[in-house]
Protein backbone atom coordinates (compact mmCIF):
# COMPACT_ATOMS: atom_id res chain seq x y z
CA UNK A 1 0.00 0.00 0.00
CA UNK A 2 1.40 3.70 -0.85
CA UNK A 3 0.56 6.12 1.58
CA UNK A 4 0.70 9.81 0.61
CA UNK A 5 0.88 11.38 3.84
CA UNK A 6 -0.06 9.84 7.27
CA UNK A 7 -3.98 10.58 7.71
CA UNK A 8 -5.16 12.65 10.64
CA UNK A 9 -8.91 11.28 9.90
CA UNK A 10 -11.32 9.44 7.92
CA UNK A 11 -14.20 10.76 6.16
CA UNK A 12 -16.76 7.75 4.22
CA UNK A 13 -20.01 7.95 2.67
CA UNK A 14 -22.86 5.97 3.76
CA UNK A 15 -25.58 5.63 0.91
CA UNK A 16 -23.71 3.02 -1.74
CA UNK A 17 -20.69 2.54 0.73
CA UNK A 18 -21.71 1.32 3.71
CA UNK A 19 -25.08 0.43 3.44
CA UNK A 20 -27.94 -0.18 0.59
CA UNK A 21 -31.09 0.48 1.29
CA UNK A 22 -31.78 -0.73 5.04
CA UNK A 23 -29.01 -3.55 4.72
CA UNK A 24 -25.47 -3.11 5.38
CA UNK A 25 -23.13 -4.05 2.40
CA UNK A 26 -21.32 -7.13 2.66
CA UNK A 27 -17.90 -6.33 4.90
CA UNK A 28 -19.02 -2.63 5.99
CA UNK A 29 -19.26 -3.87 9.40
CA UNK A 30 -15.63 -5.49 9.45
CA UNK A 31 -14.36 -2.38 7.56
CA UNK A 32 -15.50 -0.45 10.25
CA UNK A 33 -14.12 -2.42 13.03
CA UNK A 34 -10.59 -2.26 11.33
CA UNK A 35 -11.24 1.70 11.03
CA UNK A 36 -12.16 2.00 14.49
CA UNK A 37 -9.30 0.46 15.90
CA UNK A 38 -6.66 2.67 14.28
CA UNK A 39 -8.30 5.36 16.41
CA UNK A 40 -8.16 7.77 14.08
CA UNK A 41 -11.77 9.96 14.00
CA UNK A 42 -14.18 8.94 11.73
CA UNK A 43 -16.88 10.71 10.10
CA UNK A 44 -19.77 9.87 7.63
CA UNK A 45 -21.48 12.13 5.31
CA UNK A 46 -24.09 11.16 2.27
CA UNK A 47 -26.22 13.12 -0.08
CA UNK A 48 -29.08 10.65 0.15
CA UNK A 49 -32.17 13.20 0.89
Amino acid sequence: MIALQPLSAICLDLAGVLYQGPQALPGAREALNLLRATALPLRFATNTS
